[in-house]
Formats: structure tokens, sequence, C-alpha cells
């Protein structure tokens, strides 16, 4: 502290203990990892030199718990952290970041990607229930995801394609983007018989079975039943505020893991929040078994 005021360590000092061992990390596997290849072994210690620097000014972003032992450690640059405009999807989602992967008992880096590698792509689609799911808590039955859901697969492969075929969009686009989740905030997962893409058919562009919010639409969210192809239920999001100048509205949807009763909070720019309670009639009150 110098005159009431905080002056950050210089960038030029030592670096911290974490950081020293994901670069000591990164320059291993690119030495070691292609000892067969030396054109393969310089390209890759060359593509380490050349970005060194902006692996240096990495600020850790967010933590999850993977297990009792091993962390998702989410580093980005400032802009990420500092920036107003990086809250928004495509903004957020053009920024570089590294996934680290770290032993909390031996204290070793065990992985590290950037958000654009195909391998963390890969467990991300086939293993996505151990980055949403925790370990140690009790299993999920209806919580569905591209790892144990065909539907889920086809979403999430849906929004490849539309990013990798948008304007300004690419492959590497595209990779960041379904990346840009991790790592998850696992408290946020609601498990419900509502949000299993095997029992039913919904719009996931206003309602999702984590409790965030998104874009409110202005007509009634339809439920569809999966084996029939039937209408089984509505959420009618309400109406907006009255007001001269309207504005956009945002959501967020909690459903009961058992009962038939879903909260909807709305949010409008100067306005109260509103909170609505759905019941559903007796008859539909089990969605599992309408299916049956």
């Amino acid at each position: 502290l110098k005159q009431g005021t905080f002056v950050p360590v210089a960038m030029d000092g030592f670096l911290d203990s974490l950081k020293q061992r994901i670069l000591s990390f990164w320059w291993r596997r690119a030495f070691f990892g292609n000892a067969d290849d030396p054109v393969k072994r310089a390209m890759a210690l060359r593509h380490v030199y050349f970005h060194f620097d902006q692996l240096k000014d990495l600020l850790l972003c967010k933590i999850q718990f993977l297990d009792e032992a091993h962390l998702l450690i989410k580093m980005g640059s400032v802009d990420v952290l500092c920036n107003n405009k990086s809250q928004n999807v495509d903004n957020a989602s053009s920024h570089g970041a590294l996934f680290v992967v770290y032993n909390v008992n031996s204290t070793r880096v065990v992985g590290a990607y950037e958000n654009t590698s195909h391998d963390l792509l890969d467990l991300f689609e086939h293993f996505h229930d151990f980055f949403r799911v925790s370990s140690f808590t009790k299993p999920y039955t209806h919580l569905s995801s591209c790892g144990n859901n065909a539907f889920g697969r086809d979403t999430l492969r849906t929004l490849q394609y539309a990013v990798k075929h948008a304007r300004n969009g690419g492959h590497a686009q595209a990779v960041r983007r379904v990346l840009l989740s991790l790592p998850f905030s696992t408290q946020a997962a609601m498990e419900s018989p509502y949000f299993d893409m095997a029992l039913f058919a919904y719009d996931g562009k206003v309602i999702c079975p984590i409790d965030r919010p998104q874009l409110c639409c202005e007509y009634p969210i339809k439920f569809y039943s999966r084996l029939t192809g039937a209408l089984k239920f509505r959420v009618n999001p309400g109406a907006p505020h009255r007001s001269h100048r309207p504005s956009k509205r945002y959501s967020s949807y909690i459903c009961h893991p058992r009962y038939p009763l879903i909260i909807s909070v709305h949010h409008q720019y100067r306005r109260p929040a509103q909170c609505h309670f759905h019941l559903v009639a007796p008859m539909a009150a089990d969605p599992a078994a309408d299916d049956e």
C-alpha cells in the first residue's frame, strides 16, 4: 500500500507457484511428448514460446471440484474479468482461455487444455456428467445431458453447426462456444422430470435445467411427449410490466424435483422482479406416469 492506493505486484517478478507449475507442465509436454518426431517437438516448443507472455499473464477466473482430489481451473486474460462486454456470450467466447486439471493432494498439474482443444471437447461430449455433477453427490435420475442422452447430443451438435456456419464463425469458435460453460456451477443444476429430454421436448433457448436468467419469450412454453408427440402442458411466463420504453425481460425457472410445481422469476430493467408459481392439473401431476 502506498498513499492509500493498491500497488499490484510487478509482472516481471517471480511467478506464483500454481502458474509456475502450469508453465512447467506446458513445456514438459511439448518437449517430451514429441520425442520421436523432432519437427513436431520444434513446432510444439515454438507454440509455447510464442504464447509464453500470454500464459504468464493469465488470471484465475473460476474453479470447480471434479472429485475429492482434482480441481478444474479456468484461467483467462484480464479482459475476460474486467470488460463488461465480455458478459455477452458472443464476446466471451472470442477470448482465449486455459483449462487446468490440478491435483490438490500431490500439488501437480494433471492436464492443461486451451479453449480450442478438440481433446477437451471430446471429454466434454462423452463424459459430460463428470463435469456437471460432482462424484460425491447422490446419483441423478432426470438430469439429461449430451453424455447420457441422444437428444442432448443432437442439441450440442446443432449448436456447433450454427456457430460454425455463422458470420465470423468457424470450427475454433464453435469449440470455444461449447467450452464456455466450463467450469460448471454444480449447485445450479436442477433435477426434475420436466427437464428430462427422454420424456419431454421443449425449447432449450427459453428454459433449461440450469438456474440462470434467459431471455423471456412472450408466448407459452410448450412441453411435448417424446413418445407420442402430443402436447402435455404449457408454462405461461405472464405479462411484462407496462412501460413507455419497453425493455428486455429475463426469466429463470426452478422446477421441484418431485412435485408438479414450477417457480419462475422474471427480471426487467428498472422494474421490480416478478415471481410466479405454476401448478399443473392433478391428472398431469406425474409426468413420468403420463408417458407410460
